[in-house]
Protein backbone atom coordinates (compact mmCIF):
# COMPACT_ATOMS: atom_id res chain seq x y z
CA UNK A 1 0.00 0.00 0.00
CA UNK A 2 1.26 3.62 -0.62
CA UNK A 3 1.81 5.86 2.15
CA UNK A 4 -0.41 8.78 1.22
CA UNK A 5 -3.22 6.23 0.97
CA UNK A 6 -2.92 5.12 4.52
CA UNK A 7 -2.53 8.42 5.71
CA UNK A 8 -5.76 9.60 3.84
CA UNK A 9 -7.23 6.52 5.33
CA UNK A 10 -6.22 7.69 8.50
CA UNK A 11 -7.15 11.25 8.35
CA UNK A 12 -10.83 10.30 7.05
CA UNK A 13 -11.04 7.66 10.19
CA UNK A 14 -9.59 10.52 12.57
CA UNK A 15 -12.42 12.82 11.57
CA UNK A 16 -15.67 10.72 11.42
CA UNK A 17 -13.69 9.42 14.76
CA UNK A 18 -13.75 12.93 15.79
CA UNK A 19 -17.09 13.84 14.62
CA UNK A 20 -18.56 10.89 16.29
CA UNK A 21 -16.55 11.52 19.61
CA UNK A 22 -18.22 14.74 19.76
CA UNK A 23 -21.88 13.16 19.35
CA UNK A 24 -21.12 11.51 22.17
CA UNK A 25 -19.39 14.11 24.72
CA UNK A 26 -23.13 15.92 23.96
CA UNK A 27 -25.73 14.34 22.47
CA UNK A 28 -27.62 18.14 21.92
CA UNK A 29 -24.48 19.21 19.91
CA UNK A 30 -25.27 20.23 16.72
CA UNK A 31 -22.39 18.70 14.14
CA UNK A 32 -22.42 20.82 10.53
CA UNK A 33 -21.18 18.88 8.04
CA UNK A 34 -18.79 19.88 5.36
CA UNK A 35 -20.09 21.50 2.39
CA UNK A 36 -19.44 20.89 -1.08
CA UNK A 37 -16.39 23.53 -1.03
CA UNK A 38 -14.46 20.93 0.92
CA UNK A 39 -11.72 18.17 -0.50
CA UNK A 40 -11.39 14.82 0.39
CA UNK A 41 -8.90 12.74 -0.28
CA UNK A 42 -9.53 9.62 -2.00
CA UNK A 43 -7.77 7.34 -4.29
CA UNK A 44 -8.22 5.63 -7.42
CA UNK A 45 -5.95 2.68 -8.21
CA UNK A 46 -2.88 3.86 -6.29
CA UNK A 47 -2.91 7.66 -6.70
CA UNK A 48 -4.52 9.85 -4.10
CA UNK A 49 -6.48 12.81 -5.49
CA UNK A 50 -8.41 15.40 -3.66
CA UNK A 51 -11.92 16.30 -4.73
CA UNK A 52 -14.94 17.70 -3.98
CA UNK A 53 -18.00 16.03 -3.93
CA UNK A 54 -21.24 17.17 -5.44
CA UNK A 55 -24.29 15.81 -4.17
CA UNK A 56 -27.33 18.03 -4.86
CA UNK A 57 -29.02 19.02 -7.93
CA UNK A 58 -27.50 22.44 -7.57
CA UNK A 59 -24.10 21.27 -7.29
CA UNK A 60 -24.43 18.83 -10.13
CA UNK A 61 -25.30 21.94 -12.19
CA UNK A 62 -22.55 24.39 -10.73
CA UNK A 63 -19.76 21.58 -11.23
CA UNK A 64 -16.75 23.34 -12.35
CA UNK A 65 -18.18 26.56 -13.75
CA UNK A 66 -16.45 30.01 -12.90
CA UNK A 67 -12.72 28.13 -11.81
CA UNK A 68 -10.02 29.83 -12.92
CA UNK A 69 -7.24 26.97 -11.40
CA UNK A 70 -7.30 24.04 -10.10
CA UNK A 71 -4.59 22.17 -8.59
CA UNK A 72 -2.69 19.37 -10.26
CA UNK A 73 -4.57 16.35 -8.65
CA UNK A 74 -7.76 18.25 -7.43
CA UNK A 75 -11.60 17.82 -9.35
CA UNK A 76 -15.19 16.98 -8.32
CA UNK A 77 -16.62 13.96 -8.15
CA UNK A 78 -20.33 13.79 -9.22
CA UNK A 79 -22.61 11.68 -7.48
CA UNK A 80 -26.19 10.04 -8.25
CA UNK A 81 -28.50 8.02 -6.79
CA UNK A 82 -29.10 5.72 -8.87
CA UNK A 83 -27.18 4.39 -12.17
CA UNK A 84 -27.67 5.99 -15.45
CA UNK A 85 -26.58 8.32 -18.54
CA UNK A 86 -24.74 10.89 -17.97
CA UNK A 87 -24.55 13.81 -19.97
CA UNK A 88 -21.92 16.85 -19.47
CA UNK A 89 -20.89 20.14 -20.85
CA UNK A 90 -18.67 22.52 -20.18
CA UNK A 91 -20.68 25.92 -20.18
CA UNK A 92 -19.11 28.62 -18.23
CA UNK A 93 -15.98 26.46 -17.50
CA UNK A 94 -12.67 27.69 -18.59
CA UNK A 95 -10.61 24.68 -17.48
CA UNK A 96 -9.84 21.57 -19.79
CA UNK A 97 -10.95 19.03 -18.00
CA UNK A 98 -11.13 14.92 -18.54
CA UNK A 99 -13.91 13.17 -17.23
CA UNK A 100 -14.47 9.53 -16.32
CA UNK A 101 -17.77 8.04 -16.14
CA UNK A 102 -17.90 5.23 -13.15
CA UNK A 103 -20.17 2.32 -12.61
CA UNK A 104 -21.84 1.92 -9.36
CA UNK A 105 -18.76 -0.64 -8.16
CA UNK A 106 -15.71 1.83 -8.80
CA UNK A 107 -15.27 1.00 -11.87
CA UNK A 108 -13.63 3.34 -14.32
CA UNK A 109 -16.03 2.44 -17.52
CA UNK A 110 -15.71 5.60 -20.20
CA UNK A 111 -13.38 8.59 -20.54
CA UNK A 112 -13.95 11.71 -22.16
CA UNK A 113 -11.46 15.26 -22.78
CA UNK A 114 -14.05 18.38 -22.63
CA UNK A 115 -12.81 22.09 -23.91
CA UNK A 116 -13.42 24.97 -21.78
CA UNK A 117 -16.41 26.83 -22.80
CA UNK A 118 -17.59 23.93 -25.25
CA UNK A 119 -21.44 23.45 -24.63
CA UNK A 120 -21.64 20.34 -26.79
CA UNK A 121 -22.89 17.37 -25.07
CA UNK A 122 -21.28 14.75 -23.75
CA UNK A 123 -23.46 11.69 -23.53
CA UNK A 124 -22.21 8.64 -21.97
CA UNK A 125 -22.95 5.48 -23.97
CA UNK A 126 -24.07 3.24 -20.95
CA UNK A 127 -26.73 3.78 -18.93
CA UNK A 128 -25.33 1.91 -16.01
CA UNK A 129 -23.44 4.95 -14.77
CA UNK A 130 -23.24 6.08 -11.38
CA UNK A 131 -20.34 8.58 -10.11
CA UNK A 132 -18.45 11.43 -13.31
CA UNK A 133 -15.08 12.31 -11.75
CA UNK A 134 -13.46 15.51 -13.41
CA UNK A 135 -10.22 16.17 -13.35
CA UNK A 136 -7.26 18.06 -15.17
CA UNK A 137 -7.27 17.70 -18.73
CA UNK A 138 -4.27 14.81 -19.30
CA UNK A 139 -4.29 13.51 -15.78
CA UNK A 140 -5.26 10.32 -16.33
CA UNK A 141 -3.24 9.86 -18.78
CA UNK A 142 -0.14 11.11 -17.35
CA UNK A 143 -1.47 8.53 -14.17
CA UNK A 144 -1.72 5.82 -16.27
CA UNK A 145 -5.14 5.64 -15.00
CA UNK A 146 -7.29 4.06 -17.77
CA UNK A 147 -10.80 1.94 -18.13
CA UNK A 148 -10.93 -0.39 -15.91
CA UNK A 149 -9.27 1.71 -12.57
CA UNK A 150 -11.27 1.15 -9.55
CA UNK A 151 -11.97 4.01 -7.40
CA UNK A 152 -11.79 3.20 -3.58
CA UNK A 153 -15.67 2.82 -2.63
CA UNK A 154 -15.11 2.51 1.51
CA UNK A 155 -12.80 6.08 1.56
CA UNK A 156 -15.64 7.67 -0.89
CA UNK A 157 -18.33 5.87 1.59
CA UNK A 158 -16.72 8.44 4.79
CA UNK A 159 -16.50 11.13 2.82
CA UNK A 160 -20.22 11.22 1.93
CA UNK A 161 -20.70 10.44 5.45
CA UNK A 162 -18.82 13.63 6.29
CA UNK A 163 -20.28 15.89 3.92
CA UNK A 164 -23.86 14.60 6.35
CA UNK A 165 -25.26 12.02 3.45
CA UNK A 166 -26.01 8.53 4.29
CA UNK A 167 -24.32 6.28 1.86
CA UNK A 168 -26.73 3.53 1.80
CA UNK A 169 -29.07 6.24 0.05
CA UNK A 170 -26.69 5.93 -2.69
CA UNK A 171 -27.04 2.08 -3.18
CA UNK A 172 -23.58 1.92 -2.64
CA UNK A 173 -22.13 -1.41 -2.48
Amino acid sequence: MKIGYLLSTLCILLDIFVLQGCNHQDPNQIITPFTSDHYFDLVIEDKLIKLQIAIEKEEHRRGLMYREKMGENEGMIFLYKTPQRMTFWMQNTALPLDIGFISPDGVLQELYPLYPYDETTVISRSDKLQYALELNQGWFQKNNINRGAKLDLELFKNAILLRGYEPSNFDLP
